[in-house]
């Protein structure tokens, strides 16, 4: 498991350079805007350009896609069946799914989950709570804990965690005034079922702060 995840971490690179001054960014369009027929339109027509420019790239270490902040039907805010996320797994190419289950009391939510290789995607099997994803370590390897949803986190201790979340969705969509979604998706109804992948596109934000946390502890030590 941890060769795994050190092969996923290995594609991280961290500059020692000064870092560059912010670049200036545009004021982000209203939810109802991002939302309209004439943006997503846009948005499908932007990432087909920018998908046609892509090159494949020759890195010094194996890129591995994995996920790591994942509830199946287990947790009580899923309904993902096993197969179904294997699917989606292959589908995407992601090699390695960190299950991260809400802990119940009347079940072992580590115990009921898939371990190991399944069809050849890799799983962890482990919980969310607290602000922490923990996987048990597997053969005398040592747990993994990494910080989950550190917008909440205030301080975070290197020594104390493997890792971070550097995206999640959840969090990503704290910050949309319900009202506004709500009204914003009625209204434009007919686009969004047009255009279902840019309009979930529209919703997610560069995780600028997050990510400035990570480059700051990676500077000191292996994160």
């Amino acid at each position: 498991m941890r060769r795994l995840l050190a092969a996923l971490m290995a594609a991280v690179c961290v500059a020692e350079a000064p870092a560059a001054p912010p670049a200036s960014r545009p004021a982000r369009p209203s939810v109802h805007e991002r939302l309209s027929a004439a943006y997503l339109a846009r948005f499908e027509q932007d990432r087909a350009a920018l998908a046609a420019r892509v090159r494949p790239i020759d890195v010094p270490y194996p890129l591995v896609r994995g996920t790591f902040h994942v509830h199946s039907r287990l947790s009580h805010d899923s309904r993902g069946t096993i197969e179904e996320i294997v699917a989606a797994a292959k589908a995407t190419g992601t090699r390695v799914v960190g299950f991260t289950e809400h802990p119940r009391k009347d079940q072992d939510v580590i115990a009921a989950n898939v371990r190991g290789w399944r069809d050849g995607v890799y799983f962890l099997a482990g919980t969310e709570s607290d602000n922490a994803l923990f996987w048990p370590g597997r053969d005398h390897e040592p747990d993994l804990r990494f910080v989950a949803h550190p917008e909440e986190v205030a301080e975070i201790e290197p020594a104390q965690w493997a890792g971070m979340e550097i995206y999640n969705t959840h969090a990503d969509a704290k910050d949309e005034p319900l009202s506004a979604l709500v009204s914003a998706l009625l209204l434009n109804l007919p686009a969004v079922k047009a255009h279902p992948q840019a309009a979930f596109a529209s919703f997610l934000d560069e995780p600028t702060a997050f990510l400035e946390r990570f480059d700051r502890i990676t500077r000191e030590t292996p994160f």
